[in-house]
């Protein structure tokens, strides 16, 4: 057997540990990533459930036993809530008018059938 010298060794041992180290970071970062998108997910599945209780768009700055039902105790989560909405309005009017422009043009969107 040939002679390895202890700095050698010690030189070994010590990539050894940082390889291992490195592979233990990269399983937490693939873990992490996969928590964090399932959290989203879950979080996306209540909103949508507590959105479908709703009885209208308005309903959420305009009655707050409603806000409340949903699961929104604070006046931040409220008006959260109804910037969301403000915002799903303004999008989908952006969108009517970009449709409108195209059309004029002679031009379409291609869109899925329902």
């Amino acid at each position: 057997m040939t002679y390895v010298p202890a700095n050698v060794k010690k030189l070994m041992k010590e990539n050894n540990q940082f390889a291992a180290a490195t592979e233990h970071a990269q399983s937490l970062r693939v873990g992490n990533t996969t928590a964090g998108w399932h959290e989203k997910d879950f979080q996306r599945q209540t909103a949508n459930l507590n959105t479908s209780r709703m009885s209208g768009p308005r309903s959420i700055s305009s009655n707050p036993t409603v806000a409340h039902d949903t699961g929104a105790h604070t006046g931040l989560q409220v008006a959260k809530l109804a910037r969301q909405e403000r915002l799903k309005e303004l999008y989908a009017e952006e969108a009517r008018a970009y449709e409108q422009e195209l059309q004029a043009l002679g031009l379409a969107l291609l869109k899925p059938r329902d």
